[in-house]
């Protein structure tokens, strides 16, 4: 797989999610130009959820993501040890399950089709 570069300035959320997300399908390596922090937020939390590794370069008005493969075995090793220390430190206490009403069949407010692809 090869490297890429992805143009997402002046789009809209959670546009530049949907876009890297598809890219991250085609390769292993991926930089990403977005114009604002919470978009840079978005995609860079999408990318470490999916096991890739994320470093943010500022560059004048730009900020710069270079997302790359990470060690997937390190990570489930973490992702383990954060999961047992999670269950011991609430063994034996009751939590609440949450409750939630979906009204729509999209998310967000964007583009219908967009919102769609979300949900």
């Amino acid at each position: 797989m090869s490297k890429k570069r992805l143009d997402c300035r002046g789009m809209d959320c959670p546009q530049p999610v949907v876009e890297t997300k598809q890219a991250l399908e085609e390769c292993s390596s991926l930089d990403v130009v977005l114009d604002n922090e919470t978009a840079a937020r978005n995609v860079s939390r999408i990318a470490e959820n999916s096991n890739f590794e994320v470093k943010k370069e500022f560059k004048e008005e730009e900020i710069i993501l270079h997302i790359s493969e990470s060690d997937v075995e390190a990570k489930k090793e973490e992702k383990k040890t954060k999961t047992a220390q999670t269950a011991s430190r609430f063994e034996g206490e009751v939590r609440p399950a949450a409750n939630y009403f979906i009204t729509t069949s999209r998310l967000g407010e964007g583009p219908e089709e967009l919102g769609e692809k979300l949900a």
